[in-house]
C-alpha cells in the first residue's frame, strides 16, 4: 500500500504561523469577499467624497467660522497636487474658488455620475470598443491640446462637455471590467470558503 503524503500544513508550518492562519485568514477573507461584493458602493462613496471636498472648499472659506475657512483653505491647497487650480478656469462659489478647474470638475463628476448609473445596468453593460472610447475622448484632447500649445483660448462651456465626455467615457469602459473581476474573486473565494454547489438538475 503507498504511503499517503504528510499534509504540508501539519509539519512545515510553525504553530505561530498557524495560529494567525487559523484566526486573521477568515478575517482577510470575509473583509475581501465584503469589499467584492460591495466594491461599487465603496468606489462611488469614496468619489462623492473626492469630488465634493473642491466643492466644499470655498463655501467653508466664505464662511464666518474661522475653523471652517482654515480647513477650505487646506482642501485647497491639498487638490493643488491634482490640478493647476488657474483661477481664470475654474468656478467660484460665494466670491472663493472651487478646489478644481472646470474640467477637473466636470470629468469628476462624470465619474461618479457613470458609477452612480452603472448600478442599474451592471449585469448586462459591456466595455465600448477602443475605437469609440477613443473618439469619446478625442474632443477633450483637441480643445486641451490646442489651448496649451496657444493655438485658441476654450471656454468654460467646452471645459465642462468635454471633461464629462471623458469622465462617462472612462467609467463605461473601466467599470464592466472591474465587474467581471469583482465576480472572479469573489467567486473564487467562496469557493474557497467551501460554499455549497448548487444541486444537480
Amino acid at each position: 500500500m503507498p504511503n499517503t503524503p504528510t499534509p504540508l500544513y501539519d509539519h512545515d508550518l510553525s504553530p505561530r504561523r498557524r495560529t494567525f492562519d487559523e484566526r486573521f485568514l477568515p478575517l482577510m477573507e470575509g473583509f475581501a469577499l465584503f469589499v467584492t461584493s460591495h466594491w461599487l458602493a465603496l468606489m462611488n462613496a469614496a468619489l462623492f467624497v473626492f469630488s465634493g471636498l473642491p466643492v466644499l472648499s470655498p463655501i467653508l472659506e466664505a464662511g464666518d467660522s474661522p475653523v471652517g475657512q482654515t480647513l477650505g483653505s487646506v482642501i485647497f491647497v491639498a487638490y493643488r497636487a491634482t490640478c493647476h487650480q488657474l483661477p481664470n478656469r475654474s468656478f467660484f462659489i460665494m466670491g472663493h474658488q472651487v478646489a478644481w478647474c472646470e474640467r477637473d470638475a466636470a470629468i469628476w463628476t462624470a465619474l461618479l455620475l457613470g458609477g452612480l448609473l452603472f448600478g442599474f445596468v451592471r449585469h448586462r453593460l459591456r466595455s465600448p470598443d477602443m475605437w469609440l472610447y477613443a473618439l469619446l475622448i478625442l474632443p477633450m484632447a483637441i480643445d486641451g491640446t490646442t489651448q496649451l500649445i496657444g493655438f485658441r483660448e476654450s471656454n468654460w462651456e467646452l471645459r465642462v462637455i468635454t471633461g464629462t465626455l471623458f469622465g462617462l467615457a472612462s467609467a463605461w469602459l473601466v467599470l464592466p471590467i472591474l465587474e467581471r473581476g469583482m465576480n472572479e474573486v469573489r467567486a473564487s473565494l467562496e469557493v474557497g470558503r467551501g460554499s455549497p454547489e448548487p444541486p444537480a438538475q
